[in-house]
């Protein structure tokens, strides 16, 4: 289980402190269990800071990029196809194995972090059910 704990920047009791916070997040793992795909979209106008938490993988390292723009009715015209294209996204860290350093995720932005770890040592079966076919 992957799980983004987000951080509000607004006093409590502001009009801001209740406001809800709307980053989206998927995750898959790697068949061999080696590599953590997590996919952060932030659909507001505004940064939002977060930490992911890895829960079950241990991450040695972690590469991000980010495709962000202005404004989410932007596009790449004929003229111009490269726009709008992946960046990599600057300061992306462990605080640990199982957990990342504050990240800002960017206004109008879609975000790929890739966390590799050491693979897990797979069970020996016959499939999904994990009967041997005695």
């Amino acid at each position: 289980m992957v799980k983004i704990e987000q951080f509000q920047s607004a006093p409590p009791g502001s009009a801001d402190y209740a406001t809800p916070l709307l980053l989206d997040l998927h995750a898959s793992r790697s068949m061999d269990g080696s590599e953590l795909s997590v996919r952060v979209v932030n659909p507001t106008d505004k940064p939002v800071d977060a930490q992911i938490d890895l829960h079950g993988f241990h991450a040695s390292t972690v590469r991000a990029e980010v495709l962000t723009s202005g404004s989410r009715l932007d596009d790449n015209p004929p003229d111009d196809p490269t726009r709008i294209s992946p960046k990599q996204l600057a300061g992306v860290a462990l605080a640990n194995a199982t957990r990342t350093r504050a990240i800002t995720f960017a206004p109008n932005s879609f975000c790929v972090l890739q966390f590799t770890g050491a693979a897990k040592a797979r069970r020996h079966g016959g499939g999904p059910t994990g009967r041997h076919g005695h």
